[in-house]
């Protein structure tokens, strides 16, 4: 074997050498960005379950709170002695008027921003 002949075989032994170790090092980085990614998957799973099971107890709240205010005695001016206002005396316009409240408004946000959160997370 001539001299040439031994640099040659030498270099391409290296360059396989050095190919195996950078293939080595881009699995262990590939392999740790797969662990974060499932990490975060998990993550995502628990906090679309835990919105999910929010936004249902939300819902179950609102409708308590609908069904007492529809109750007797329900409103503030009702439940106030001599107070002659009910429902059935008011004009028929406004019997089916919803005037938001600033805690309905925020309600009404939060929905919006659960629905748009719900519908856009299961694209992830």
């Amino acid at each position: 074997m001539s001299g040439l002949d031994k640099r040659v075989t030498m270099a391409a032994g290296l360059a396989l050498v050095a190919a195996m170790v950078i293939w080595w090092l881009a699995r262990r980085e590939v392999d740790a960005v797969r662990r974060d990614l499932q990490a975060v998957n998990a993550a995502n799973l628990f906090l679309k379950k835990t919105l999910g099971d929010m936004t249902i107890a939300m819902t179950g709240k609102d409708r308590e709170i609908d069904r007492l205010e529809r109750a007797p005695c329900g409103g503030q001016e009702q439940a106030r002695p001599g107070s002659e206002s009910s429902p059935d005396t008011l004009p028929p316009a406004h019997r089916n008027a919803m005037v938001f409240t600033p805690d309905m408004s925020n309600r009404f946000r939060q929905r919006r921003f659960l629905h748009a959160t719900l519908s856009s997370s299961s694209t992830i």
